[in-house]
């Protein structure tokens, strides 16, 4: 008896439909029904396949590739000094950076090594002495100063100083010793220069600019001078005048440290510079 009509696999290829119209094949075979499924099924799992291959590399390259997203680092600060510091009293708004300010870049200089309150010279009320130099005494304002601390790369050092309303001003003489750090007037003032000027006096250092870079001369000495503006992180600017002579055996030199808003204290500085001589 025959077959009754409809779709039976191919007698020539098992793995396809055919159809049977009662009598005989049709003449076009068509795919079967459960082959189709696989085709399918087969095209799905390449698709997933491929999703995962596209998300572990992406996985593989953020973790061990030069384009993770890392976490953004704090705001760069300096070391944290032991010791006293200009900009010490606290502030409470940071001002805007300007475009033409410069960060500093995080690092402390390193500095000579003295013995400032190692003393060969004598003070009295009206001059302040030290390491062959001497300055008269700018006023009743002005108070003995901790040389250990504000010149600590010198030797034979004395000085005052006057609190201002931010922090305080210093005025200082001491000598500089060739072969500790130090060599020709011109290279020595540069180099106190950057010593002061680093975060070991400064929280952070915004910009620095030098106003003078020049040579002088003391009662027939000559040396170098250097003044700049320390503009710290407080948003206040410091006047930093650093004088080195050079008597043939030692390097005296004068210091100063003055909040450049303050008039009067900047007129003390001045005087001081002006009143500057060199004892021997």
């Amino acid at each position: 008896m025959s077959a009754a009509p409809g779709w039976y696999p191919d007698p020539q290829d098992p793995d396809r439909a055919r159809y049977w119209d009662g009598h005989s094949w049709a003449d076009a075979p068509a795919a079967a029904g459960g082959g189709s499924r696989r085709t399918r099924r087969w095209l799905v799992l390449l698709v997933v396949l491929a999703v995962l291959v596209v998300a572990v590399a992406l996985l593989l390259s953020r973790v061990f590739g030069g384009d993770a997203i890392a976490e953004p680092d704090p705001e760069p600060t300096g070391p944290r000094p032991t010791q006293s510091q200009w900009d010490e009293l606290p502030v409470t708004q940071s001002p805007t950076p300007t475009s033409d300010t410069a960060p500093s870049s995080g690092e402390e200089t390193v500095c000579p090594s003295g013995d400032p309150e190692a003393r060969s010279s004598d003070s009295d009320g009206d001059w302040i002495r030290g390491g062959g130099l001497s300055f008269r005494h700018p006023g009743p304002e002005w108070e003995p100063v901790s040389t250990e601390v504000n010149i600590p790369w010198a030797h034979d050092a004395d000085g005052l100083r006057n609190d201002g309303d931010r922090w305080y001003n210093v005025v200082m003489v001491a000598e500089l010793r060739p072969g500790e750090g130090f060599t020709d007037p011109r290279d020595s003032a540069h180099t106190v220069f950057d010593c002061q000027a680093s975060e070991t006096y400064y929280t952070s250092v915004r910009k620095v600019e030098v106003v003078l870079d020049e040579s002088v001369q003391v009662d027939g000495l000559q040396g170098w001078r250097v003044q700049g503006l320390i503009h710290s992180g407080s948003g206040l600017v410091d006047r930093v005048d650093v004088i080195v002579l050079d008597d043939g055996e030692r390097l005296p030199t004068f210091h100063g440290v003055v909040n450049s808003e303050e008039a009067p204290r900047v007129a003390d500085v001045e005087e001081v510079i002006d009143s500057l001589r060199y004892e021997g």
